[in-house]
């Protein structure tokens, strides 16, 4: 459809296909055959417009969509083309109805192989459009969407959608520690660089993540995702010079024995860690 801005006859509507009478669309369809063969991009625009209006495919349309898919002509896209569709999938504002229907029209394995839609990630998304959620929308739903798929696949997954680095590698560290916790092999070392990458929203995303695929969590598991939580220790940079300890790299040291010795358990308030610290690193040695 098109309006005319000529001056002989402003604002009059071009609409050769009669799109105006089918407003709100009830059905989504597309003007001819090779629609989607010309350009295959168009099953996810069409499964998001379906899930966005809770309409259905004009019956042609949905062959046409199935024989494009029989042809296997979506594998063709590139993955830049691909990133800059279900980028747009991913931030709707409920994204669960799009990708149930690509995952009935067989299409969400040319978005990430390996990926189908489970119960798990109907928990997740719909936790995730509540409101009131926080963070990085889209790397949460990226997390969401990849949680079930090995971290391995689902990082090279990413790598050929060419999302950028940073966000490949943040993606990636939450999904090690993911797979670390739900193995039980989550180490202190481990803990400690994982630390650092990890915000409040991606935390509680673990959490939740950690629960809907086993339905609760195991005895081990359970205990590592407590004790990461709470390994962090009570005291700060400028609680540590205050007691009388110059910033420079002790401070790294500190605050490494601090939190393997919390992440063991030996460690619970704030005066544990003050008497631990002046018996492990005595000030006249400093």
């Amino acid at each position: 459809m098109a309006i005319s801005l000529n001056a002989g006859d402003p604002g009059h509507v071009w609409d050769p296909f009669a799109g105006r009478k089918i407003w709100p669309p009830k059905k989504i369809r597309v003007l001819h055959a090779a629609s989607f063969k010309d350009d295959p991009t168009r099953i996810f625009r069409a499964a998001r417009f379906a899930g966005r209006f809770n309409s259905e495919l004009e019956w042609r349309t949905r062959t046409w969509l199935s024989e494009c898919v029989a042809q296997d002509i979506p594998s063709r896209l590139s993955g830049a083309r691909l990133r800059e569709e279900l980028i747009p999938l991913l931030m709707e504002h409920d994204p669960r109805p799009a990708f149930r229907l690509l995952g009935q029209w067989s299409c969400l394995t040319y978005l990430v192989p390996n990926l189908k839609w489970e119960k798990s990630h109907e928990t997740l998304f719909g936790a995730l459009i509540k409101p009131g959620v926080k963070g990085d929308a889209l790397t949460l739903r990226l997390l969401a969407l990849v949680h079930a798929i090995p971290f391995s696949k689902a990082v090279g997954s990413l790598g050929h959608l060419m999302f950028p680095q940073n966000k490949i590698e943040q993606i990636e560290r939450v999904l090690t520690l993911l797979t670390h916790l739900r193995e039980g092999t989550l180490s202190a070392s481990d803990a400690a660089s994982q630390r650092k990458s990890l915000t409040p929203e991606v935390k509680v995303f673990i959490e939740k993540a950690l629960h809907v695929r086993n339905g609760s969590l195991k005895k081990g598991p359970a205990e590592q995702w407590s004790r990461f939580q709470y390994s962090t220790p009570c005291l700060s940079g400028r609680d540590i010079r205050d007691l009388g300890y110059k910033p420079g790299p002790l401070f790294t040291k500190i605050f490494d024995s601090l939190r393997r010795a919390r992440w063991e358990g030996k460690l619970r308030t704030r005066e544990e860690e003050i008497r631990y610290l002046m018996q492990s690193f005595p000030l006249n040695g400093c």
